[in-house]
C-alpha cells in the first residue's frame, strides 16, 4: 500500500485484500448509556439510585482502529487479480451484528446482567464489474446492513449504513480504494483497507449516545483515496 504495506496471499497463490467497515460506540463517550426508549441521549448517571440509572447498555469501549467490538461490522477481501472480473470465489463478505450488553438495577441484589444479540434487519452485499475493455477497470463491493437493540420495551431506530468499496486499478500493481455511500449520525463508523486496516474513512459522532434523530439522519460520506501495492490484471495494464 502507498499508505501502508501489500495485500495477503491465500493458500491458493492468489493476492487477497482485505478491507471492513464497521459502525461501533466509541469509549471516549463512556462505556454505559441509557437505554435506548428513554429518549434521553448520554451516558448513564454513575451511581444505582440516581434517576435513569435503572436499564443501561453498554457500548464497545474502543477508539477507532482498535480490534474489539462493533454494533454492525462488514468485513470483506478480493482478488487483485481479477478486478474488473470478480465471479464468485474471488471476492467474500461476511456481516455481523455485535452482542448487546444490558445491565438493570434490582433493589437488594444489585445489577443484573443479559446479553442477547440482535438479528440483522437488512443484509446485502452485491458486486459490480467495470469490465477490461472499459478502461480503468474497476470492481465495486456493496454492502448494506442494519440491526436494532434487543432490549426494551419500546421500539427503537436501527443502526444503518450502506457503502461501496470500489477497486481501480490505476497503473501496473497499482489499486486505487474509494469508499462512499451514507450511515446514520451515530455511533462512529470507520472504513479500513488492507492487512494494517489503513484507516481509509472515519466518522466521529457528534452526539453523546443514541436517540430517535441521530439514527433517522443518514449521512452522506466520501472517503479520501487509498493506493494499494498488490498484483493486478495483465489484461488492464496493456
Amino acid at each position: 500500500m502507498a499508505n501502508g504495506p501489500t495485500g495477503r496471499t491465500d493458500p491458493s497463490g492468489l493476492v487477497r485484500i482485505p478491507f471492513e467497515f464497521n459502525a461501533f460506540i466509541p469509549g471516549r463517550l463512556g462505556l454505559w448509556f441509557r437505554e435506548p426508549g428513554q429518549f434521553i441521549e448520554g451516558p448513564e448517571p454513575t451511581g444505582p439510585f440516581e434517576w435513569g440509572s435503572g436499564s443501561q447498555f453498554k457500548g464497545d469501549g474502543r477508539a477507532a482502529g482498535q480490534r474489539g467490538t462493533s454494533r454492525i461490522s462488514s468485513t470483506g477481501w478480493i482478488e487483485s487479480t481479477e478486478i474488473g472480473d470478480i465471479g464468485a470465489g474471488e471476492y467474500g463478505v461476511i456481516q455481523r451484528v455485535g452482542a448487546s450488553h444490558r445491565r438493570q438495577w434490582w433493589g437488594g441484589i444489585g445489577w443484573v446482567d443479559q446479553t442477547d444479540t440482535a438479528g440483522f434487519d437488512k443484509d446485502n452485499a452485491s458486486v459490480y464489474n467495470d469490465p477490461p475493455h472499459r478502461r480503468p477497470c474497476s470492481t465495486t463491493i456493496m454492502m448494506e446492513a442494519s440491526a436494532g437493540y434487543p432490549f426494551g420495551s419500546l421500539p427503537t431506530p436501527n443502526i444503518d449504513y450502506a457503502v461501496r468499496f470500489t477497486f481501480t486499478v490505476i497503473a501496473k500493481n497499482r489499486i486505487r480504494v474509494d469508499i462512499n455511500g451514507f450511515h446514520d449520525a451515530f455511533p462512529d463508523y470507520e472504513g479500513l483497507v488492507g492487512t494494517n486496516r489503513f484507516p481509509a474513512y472515519y466518522h466521529p459522532t457528534t452526539d453523546k449516545g443514541p436517540g430517535p434523530l441521530n439514527l433517522n439522519n443518514p449521512l452522506l460520506f466520501r472517503s479520501k483515496s487509498v493506493i494499494v501495492i498488490a498484483e493486478t490484471p495483465e489484461c488492464c495494464t496493456r
